[in-house]
């Protein structure tokens, strides 16, 4: 995820999408991968932006432990078949 923020630099909405777009053919993102590697602090906003845009996006809900032992439900992004 490195490169996708190294060519989608920036904190505009814009380049947000940009880095998600690019991340999710790679495979699914949940919403703490999005604000901790990709540097989006709103990913649920910027996938509902992503959706007004046309793009099928699918949320599965998971269950991730943090590094503090804590578990938190969050979003697991998945993109679907681009028409």
């Amino acid at each position: 995820m490195t490169a996708i923020r190294t060519a989608h630099q920036g904190i505009s909405a814009q380049a947000q999408r940009e880095r998600l777009h690019a991340a999710l053919p790679q495979g699914p993102v949940t919403t703490f991968e999005a604000s901790r590697h990709l540097d989006c602090y709103c990913p649920t906003k910027r996938i509902a932006e992503m959706r007004r845009d046309g793009l099928r996006i699918e949320t599965v809900t998971e269950i991730t432990v943090t590094e503090s032992g804590n578990k938190h439900r969050v979003g697991n992004y998945v993109l679907m078949a681009e028409s």
